[in-house]
């Protein structure tokens, strides 16, 4: 067993106990109801999280009125008809997890909303319109008035006596992130010059008002937190030095009971930084933490940055970092995970990959939050309990990728007799070549552990098996899985198509086929630009045509990588890949030939074009070695054919039903392992 010593220890903040330094700070997850009343399954998403044993298990965003709300699912605190609604969380909670603390991180948008969500136009401290990740701009908030700036500080502590009265263990004030407090502490969207602006004193004056007031509505023995950024990672906003000297007004205020430490703005350029995609190292914040705790001498510091491993975590405790240590996603990913701690079962911890496919992608989309790696994430009132087989039943699942593996580690623990055949040597499907491209490496954690569960569950792994019609007949099961996964199409309507140099990109990454030193690339999600950025690191000349269905022109760039949301690709994957290929946007190919490709004008026009061009326009001659064509995949089950009528049961599943994303294939790896 791995020593794991100071993530265990209780902690002590004010006079409430925590069972562990492990926290899971407050994420949207857009599972409440339209009027603010808590759902049933954001009631049973907490409840395990608790019952996994977290130290602390924060719920948030909770908006303070209407007009501070970020989104149209989220939690209220509003006014006091949500007592009652919010008291059946913790009540359920306690009951549940009676050792885990369940706090409320209580929180207005500020200028980060629009009318649409609050039916409003959004109030900030200055008239300053503040950039949505995407690019796309907010609309101009109202700057508050002084006497509104009061008013929102008795929201505040009306909130948090709320959050109280309802039985949450804790509060948190939420000025991070460039919501409103942050608003107010921070340069880069606070531009007043009367007391609540100006000098780093002036902006903290609403930040203090605020803590004072909570203070005060829940008195002086309740647990009261604040979450701030360590910077804000923008041109013009507060860095680290700003905000050790925030942090020690915060302390000698002595109004609040611990300080957690993140970091980003609501901006392309810091996105990526507050919720942090694979592209990111992990732990990649722990300086912001170190830095804060080095001037934070009475309360405990918490510190976040894509923390998912449990001896990482117990490093930056080692480190003296942090206090605390936020591994939020981790949880989601494993709610067990404090409770695997505990136990010293680490290997038995099923990984964050940072994908952000579950969560943020569809969070940020108002959609309500879910896990590739964990299907039960966002499910738990239907599949948090794994009910055993009414009857058992002999199962065949032929693939080895996430798909199969999920169907058949479920089906195995529900009591079925299962059988996994792969047709190579290795389990893991496309998950194994999706790890290839730079900063996707982790996406190998998802296979390995799938891998590793197998045995445990009681599965029967064969590898090197094909399956065909004749041997599934031979095999005999009661029910077939077929997990088989998807093809690259091939582009016939290009002439040329079917040249030598012409591949795809599973061809490539698997190492199928020789890329030769200049490149051609066709295609536009996120996959193409993986790969164009993995053979420019091994010193190819890539050149990137676009087939995307809508171009944009006024940054071409846009065009690509629409099937990840922009935590994904426009803010890191961009950022690394613009300077190493040459993009060619409103181009496509016209015809393929020995060396070289005919390029030929997409024939889009610029929205403010006023004449046509009747006619042949010039095509381009661009001499290349090999051509990389990444349209559509199609699924790979031909081989069922002949199956008819004589497999009681068969399902297709991942891949193998329509080609989509990781998270579809685990979600349906997970439902048809709980179904049959």
């Amino acid at each position: 067993m791995t020593n794991i010593q100071l993530l265990t220890q209780p902690g002590k903040i004010n006079r409430m106990t925590t069972r562990n330094r492990i926290v899971m700070s407050s994420a949207i997850t857009n599972t409440d109801n339209p009027d603010g009343t808590v759902h049933d399954q954001t009631i049973a998403y907490y409840v395990e999280r608790g019952k996994g044993g977290a130290g602390i298990v924060n719920t948030g965003y909770n908006f303070i009125c209407q007009r501070g709300r970020a989104g149209l699912y989220q939690m209220s605190t509003a006014s006091d008809d949500m007592i009652p609604s919010m008291r059946r969380l913790t009540e359920a909670f306690h009951a549940a997890a009676p050792h885990s603390r369940i706090g409320s991180q209580i929180s207005h948008a500020g200028r980060q909303t629009n009318s649409h969500v609050t039916g409003e136009i959004p109030e900030a401290p200055s008239a300053l319109v503040g950039p949505l990740p995407t690019g796309h701009k907010m609309e101009v908030p109202e700057e508050m008035s002084v006497k509104r700036i009061q008013e929102v500080v008795e929201l505040f502590a009306r909130a948090a006596w709320r959050s109280k009265e309802a039985g949450f263990d804790l509060v948190e004030i939420h000025a991070a992130h460039g919501y409103l407090v942050s608003q107010f502490i921070s340069p880069y969207s606070n531009q007043r010059t009367d007391a609540y602006g100006g000098s780093l004193e002036k902006r903290m004056r609403f930040a203090l008002e605020v803590m004072e007031a909570v203070r005060g509505a829940v008195g002086p023995d309740y647990p009261v937190g604040i979450r701030i950024n360590g910077d804000d990672m923008v041109d013009g906003g507060y860095t680290l030095e700003e905000y050790k000297q925030v942090a020690k007004i915060i302390e000698n205020s002595g109004f609040v009971d611990y300080i957690s430490v993140s970091a980003g703005q609501h901006h392309p350029d810091a996105v990526a930084i507050m919720v942090a995609p694979m592209a990111m190292p992990m732990g990649f914040l722990e300086y912001l933490g170190a830095g804060i705790r080095s001037i934070v001498e009475k309360v405990p510091v918490f510190i976040v940055g894509r923390i998912k491993d449990p001896l990482y975590a117990e490093g930056i405790l080692e480190r003296g970092s942090a206090d605390y240590v936020i591994m939020t996603r981790a949880l989601m990913a494993d709610p067990e995970l404090p409770n695997k701690v505990h136990e010293g079962r680490l290997e038995d911890i099923r990984p964050c990959i940072a994908c952000m496919q579950g969560c943020t992608d569809r969070t940020w989309s108002q959609l309500d939050l879910t896990c590739l790696v964990n299907p039960v994430a966002g499910r738990e009132r239907e599949w948090a309990e794994l009910k055993p087989a009414e009857r058992k039943k002999r199962v065949l699942v032929v693939g080895g990728g996430p798909a199969g593996m999920e169907a058949a580690r479920v089906a195995a623990l529900r009591g079925h007799d299962v059988t996994l055949w792969e047709r190579s040597d290795r389990l893991g499907g496309a998950t194994l070549l999706a790890a290839m491209p730079p900063r996707r490496e982790e996406f190998l954690d998802l296979p390995r552990w799938l891998s590793g569960q197998l045995p445990k569950a009681g599965v029967k792994v064969e590898l090197n098996r094909m399956a065909d019609a004749a041997s599934v007949k031979a095999f005999a099961p009661d029910v077939l899985i077929a997990a088989t996964g998807a093809y690259e199409e091939t582009p016939e309507h290009i002439p040329g198509w079917n040249l030598p140099h012409v591949t795809n990109i599973r061809d490539v990454l698997s190492g199928h086929v020789a890329v030769g030193e200049r490149v051609l690339m066709v295609g536009y999600d996120t996959q193409v630009l993986e790969t164009a950025e993995w053979l420019a690191d091994r010193g190819k000349k890539v050149y990137l045509v676009s087939a995307a269905p809508v171009q944009a022109w006024e940054d071409p760039w846009a065009a690509l990588a629409n099937d990840k949301n922009g935590f994904t690709a426009r803010h890191t994957l961009m950022g690394f890949v613009k300077d190493k290929i040459e993009f060619l946007p409103f181009m496509m190919v016209k015809k393929i030939e020995p060396g070289a490709v005919i390029l030929s004008k997409t024939g889009e026009q610029h929205p403010c074009t006023t004449h046509v061009r009747m006619g042949e326009m010039e095509d381009r001659r661009l001499e290349v070695d090999t051509v990389i064509i990444h349209l559509r995949q199609r699924p790979v089950n031909r081989w069922l054919e002949g199956l008819e009528g004589t497999v009681p049961e068969v399902y297709k599943i991942g891949d193998c039903l329509e080609p989509r994303q990781a998270i579809d294939a685990m979600t349906d790896g997970a439902r048809i392992g709980r179904e049959i």
